[in-house]
C-alpha cells in the first residue's frame, strides 16, 4: 500500500455504522463527491491493478440510503477482485455500475465509503481514470460534478511492471533534454515544411498588396478562385501604389501529377503545375513563404522573398484518418482540419464515420441509424439511444458522444474537400464494431414487428435473434459483431452504399474507395449462431474464417458493382493465426482490388513486418503504424499528459523519424523503454523491389476515446501532424539510408534539430492565427527557475 494511499485512507471517514430504517434521504448529484485512486500496479506480482473510488457525503443530511445507482466510464477492463462493501458490475464496453447491497449502510453527513477493486491490465495516466459519472434515483439521471482524481507519483502508480524502464518525463528531464537542441537562424531553414525536392534562394522581393493581379488558365479557375478568397481572408492588404505584380497560374503536362515549379521574381510569381492539383500544392508553398506576422494582420503590403522551387511528393498516398465514431466532431472542426491537412499537402482522409459507440452519418434509407445510432445518454433498453461510453454522461443532448452529419452536412464536407483535392474514404467499420448498427436496426426491427410487418422487420435485421455465442471484443462488447450469415446483411450493406454514393455524386466528389474496417472481430462469435450453424453446413464451411472470408467476398461484390476499392484494415489481407504474429497473408485477395491500411507493428508483439509481407504477395498497402502514426497515444509518459500507450509513446519526432520503406529503422526501443537490438530484426520480411512499388503511401490516425472537445483534436494533432507531412511529401532523408544505427541516429538528431526549428521559429507561429488558430501542443522544460521549449526559436 502506497503513501499517498495511506494518507487518503487516514484523511477519510468511512461509512457510518448506522442502519436506522427511519433514515431514508435520498443523494443528489450535488450532495456526493467521488475521488479516484490508483494504488498500484502489478497487483500481488500479476498484470493487475488495484484501485479505489471514494464517494463521500458532503451535504447536512444522510445519504445514499437505497434505491440509488452510480453509473460511469472507464477503460474496457476485466474485474479481477469486485469489492465487498457495494455490487460493481459490467454492463458492457467501457460501461459500469455501482449499486448498494443488502449490508450498505446509510452515509452520514461527512462520511466516505472506499470502494475497492482490481482490474487487468495496468494503468499510468489520469486520463485513465474512471469517468462520466451520474446518479440515478427514481429513474431521473443526474450528473456528479464533483470528482477528483489522485495524484499519480510513486513508482508503483507510474511503473507498469519491472520490465517497464521508462522514466516519467518531468519539467527537469525536459528541460536537460531540450537544452541540446541548439537554435538555427531562420534564414538558414528550408523555405517550407514540407521540405521541396529542391530551392533556390533569389535577391529580391515580391509586393503582394490589393493591387496583384491573379492569372489563370481556365481550367485552373477552382485555384485561382481559392487563392483569391485565401489571400481575402487570411492576408489582408490595403490597396497601394505599386508596379505591376502579377501571380500567374499555369499547367505543364510534361510534369507529373501532383509536380509544381514556384519562381518568385520582383515582379511575378509564376506556379506551373503538371495538374491541377500541382498547381494548388505550388499555391500552398507560395502561402508558406508569407511572413506569418502578415496572417490576419491588415497590412499595407506583404513582401515575399524571391525563390525557385522544383518540388513534388516522395508519396501519391499522403492520409489522415479521423474517428468521430467514440466521440463526435463537429462539422467546423473537421473543416478546419481540411485547411490544415491541404495546407501540410496531404491529399486523403480517411473518415471513421461508424463504430460500436456511434454512427455519425446520415443514410436517408436507415433514418434509425442516426435516429438511435448517433446519440448517447443514460438508459437501460437503448431504444431511444446507446448507452454512455468514453465518459459521454447521462445526456444525450449535451454528450460529447451525440451527433452526426447530416446529408447537407456532408455534401459540405465533400465540396470543401474537392476544392482542396483532398479525397474523403469513408469507413463503416463491419462486421465488427458494429453495435451502434446493430441497435439502431433492431429497433427498426421492433417498430415494424409492432405493426405486424415481419418480412419489412427484417429486410435490414443485422444479427440472429437465437444467437448464444460467448465472446468479448478487445473494448469487452459482447454484442457488437454482424451475423454475417443473414442475407439481410448484405441488403443492409447494399443500401448504405447507394445511399452514399448518391450523396457523393450530388456532391460531385468522386467516391473511389470505402473502408469497410474489417478489424478486431473477437473469437467465439457465430459460434452458437443456428443461423450460421445451418449456413456453415450449406456451405461447406467451418470455422470463424471461413466465414469472414465469405463476408469480405459479399461486401467486395457489393462495391465492385458501383466500381469501388474496398479498403480495410490489415485484417482483410489476413488469415487468423492461433497465436499472436503466427497470421499469414490470404493470397486470394490480393488480386481482389483491395487496399489494406496496416497498423499493428508494435516492436515484439510478431506482427511488425506484415505491411511487407502484403505489399510483396501484391497488395497496395498504406503503412498506417501504430508506433510512429497513432496520434492518440500520448505525447510521453507524464501522468498528466492524456493519451493511450498500448503501442508505446508518440510525439512529433515519433512521427518525424519513421522510415516507411525499411520500418526497422524506426525501431530504437519498445513501449517499456528498453532499447532494441537490430538482430530482433534478422528473420523479418524486408520489402522487395516489386513490394516497394506497392506501398502507396502513409497515414496518421487519430482514435478519439480520448479525444472530448475539438481542442483535444487539434492537441493530439498538432505538431505531430505536420511531422507526417513531412515524411509523406519530402524525398527520403539522408539519415534513413544509413545501415550503421549510431551514425543513423547521429545524423537524425542533426536533422532534427533543423525540423524542430522550422516548427518552434515558423510553423508553430503560423498554427497560431492561419485558418483560426489551433490549440498545439509545446512542451517546456523547467529547472532551477530557467525555463525552455522543445522546439528552439519557439515564443509562447
Amino acid at each position: 500500500m502506497t503513501r499517498i494511499f495511506l494518507f487518503i485512507m487516514s484523511s477519510l471517514l468511512f461509512w457510518s455504522c448506522s442502519t436506522s430504517k427511519e433514515i431514508q434521504q435520498a443523494a443528489t448529484a450535488d450532495d456526493i463527491s467521488v475521488a479516484w485512486v490508483l494504488n498500484e500496479n502489478n497487483y500481488k506480482g500479476e498484470f493487475n491493478y488495484s484501485n479505489s473510488l471514494i464517494i463521500k457525503n458532503t451535504s447536512s443530511s444522510a445519504v445514499l440510503s437505497t434505491g440509488w445507482e452510480i453509473y460511469f466510464s472507464q477503460l474496457p477492463k476485466k474485474i479481477i477482485e469486485a469489492p465487498t462493501n457495494v455490487s460493481l458490475t459490467h454492463i458492457n464496453g467501457d460501461f459500469y455500475r455501482i449499486a448498494p447491497t443488502d449490508s450498505t449502510p446509510i452515509l452520514q453527513p461527512g462520511d466516505s465509503i472506499i470502494i475497492n477493486y482490481v482490474c487487468n491490465d495496468w494503468v499510468i495516466k489520469k486520463i485513465d481514470a474512471p469517468c462520466g459519472f451520474y446518479i440515478v434515483l427514481n429513474g431521473e439521471a443526474k450528473t456528479i460534478a464533483n470528482i477528483s482524481i489522485g495524484e499519480l507519483v510513486s513508482d508503483k502508480q507510474t511503473k507498469r511492471f519491472s520490465g517497464d524502464v521508462m522514466p516519467v518525463t518531468t519539467p527537469e528531464s525536459r528541460f536537460e533534454a531540450f537544452a541540446t537542441l541548439k537554435e538555427i537562424e531562420k534564414k538558414d531553414l528550408p523555405p517550407i515544411v514540407p521540405t521541396p525536392n529542391s530551392f533556390k534562394w533569389g535577391d529580391g522581393i515580391f509586393v503582394l498588396s490589393k493591387n496583384t493581379t491573379i492569372k489563370a488558365v481556365a481550367e485552373l479557375k477552382q485555384e485561382q478562385d481559392y487563392l483569391i478568397k485565401t489571400i481575402a481572408k487570411e492576408f489582408p492588404t490595403k490597396s497601394v501604389t505599386t508596379e505591376n505584380s502579377i501571380i500567374s497560374l499555369q499547367l505543364n503536362t510534361k510534369l507529373s501529377k501532383d509536380e509544381y515549379t514556384l519562381n518568385i521574381t520582383n515582379s511575378t510569381v509564376a506556379i506551373v503545375g503538371g495538374s491541377n492539383s500541382g498547381v494548388f500544392y505550388g499555391i500552398q508553398s507560395l502561402i508558406a513563404l508569407i511572413p506569418t506576422n502578415a496572417i490576419r494582420n491588415t497590412n499595407e503590403t506583404i513582401e515575399i522573398p524571391s525563390i525557385s522551387i522544383k518540388d513534388k511528393p516522395r508519396f501519391g498516398y499522403r492520409g489522415m484518418h479521423l474517428d468521430v465514431g467514440r466521440n463526435f466532431q463537429s462539422k467546423a472542426s473537421v473543416l478546419k482540419l481540411l485547411d490544415y491537412m491541404a495546407f501540410y499537402k496531404l491529399n486523403s482522409f480517411h473518415f471513421h464515420l461508424t463504430d460500436d459507440e456511434g454512427w455519425r452519418i446520415e443514410i436517408p434509407t436507415l433514418p434509425e441509424l442516426t435516429e438511435i445510432g448517433a446519440f448517447r445518454g443514460h438508459t437501460l433498453t437503448e431504444k431511444d439511444h446507446l448507452m454512455p461510453a468514453y465518459g459521454s454522461g447521462p445526456d444525450r443532448n449535451k454528450s460529447t458522444g451525440s451527433g452526426f452529419y447530416s446529408k447537407a452536412d456532408y455534401i459540405e464536407i465533400l465540396k470543401y474537400a474537392k476544392e482542396r483535392h483532398i479525397e474523403i474514404i469513408p469507413e463503416f467499420d463491419l462486421p465488427g464494431h458494429a453495435r451502434a448498427a446493430i441497435k439502431a436496426m433492431d429497433v427498426r426491427y421492433d417498430r415494424f414487428m409492432a405493426q405486424g410487418k415481419k418480412e419489412e422487420a427484417e429486410k435490414y435485421l443485422l444479427r440472429d435473434l437465437d444467437d448464444k455465442s460467448e465472446y468479448r471484443s478487445v473494448q469487452l462488447y459482447n454484442d457488437n459483431v454482424l451475423c454475417v450469415c443473414r442475407p439481410s446483411v448484405y441488403t443492409f450493406i447494399e443500401t448504405v452504399v447507394n445511399d452514399l454514393v448518391s450523396i457523393y455524386k450530388e456532391a460531385g466528389h468522386p467516391l473511389n474507395t470505402i473502408h469497410i474496417g474489417a478489424d478486431e472481430v473477437p473469437n467465439g462469435v457465430w459460434e452458437k449462431s443456428p443461423i450460421c450453424d445451418e449456413f456453415k453446413k450449406g456451405n461447406g464451411l467451418k470455422s470463424k474464417a471461413d466465414l469472414t472470408y465469405y463476408f469480405l467476398k459479399q461486401y467486395n461484390t457489393i462495391l465492385k458493382k458501383n466500381n469501388l476499392k474496398m479498403g480495410g484494415w490489415e485484417e482483410i489481407g489476413m488469415i487468423e493465426g492461433e497465436t499472436a504474429g503466427s497470421h499469414v497473408v490470404n493470397k486470394a485477395m490480393a488480386s481482389q482490388n483491395t487496399q489494406p491500411y496496416v497498423w499493428n507493428n508494435v516492436w515484439g508483439w510478431g506482427m511488425e513486418d506484415f505491411a511487407y509481407k502484403l505489399a510483396n504477395t501484391g497488395y497496395k498497402v498504406v503503412l498506417s503504424n501504430a508506433t510512429n502514426l497513432y496520434f492518440d497515444l500520448a505525447y510521453n509518459k507524464d501522468p498528466n499528459e492524456n493519451g493511450y500507450y498500448w503501442a508505446g509513446f508518440c510525439d512529433a519526432r515519433k512521427t518525424y523519424e519513421f522510415t516507411p520503406m525499411d520500418i526497422f529503422k524506426s525501431a530504437y526501443e519498445d513501449r517499456m523503454g528498453n532499447k532494441l537490438d537490430d538482430t530482433l530484426w534478422t528473420n523479418k520480411t524486408r520489402l522487395t523491389k516489386e513490394g516497394a512499388k506497392n506501398i502507396l503511401g502513409i497515414q496518421g490516425q487519430l482514435w478519439s476515446e480520448t479525444v472530448r472537445t475539438p481542442q483535444d483534436l487539434e492537441y493530439y494533432l498538432f505538431p505531430k501532424l505536420i511531422g507526417l507531412a513531412e515524411r509523406a511529401w519530402a524525398e527520403q532523408p539522408a539519415w534513413a539510408t544509413i545501415e550503421n544505427k549510431e551514425e543513423r541516429l547521429l545524423q537524425l538528431d542533426n536533422a532534427w534539430i533543423i525540423f524542430a526549428n522550422q516548427l518552434g521559429q515558423i510553423e508553430l507561429q503560423r498554427a497560431n492565427k492561419l485558418f483560426g488558430g489551433v490549440n498545439y501542443r509545446v512542451a517546456k522544460g523547467e529547472k532551477n527557475g530557467d525555463v525552455n521549449y522543445e522546439f528552439p526559436g519557439y515564443k509562447k
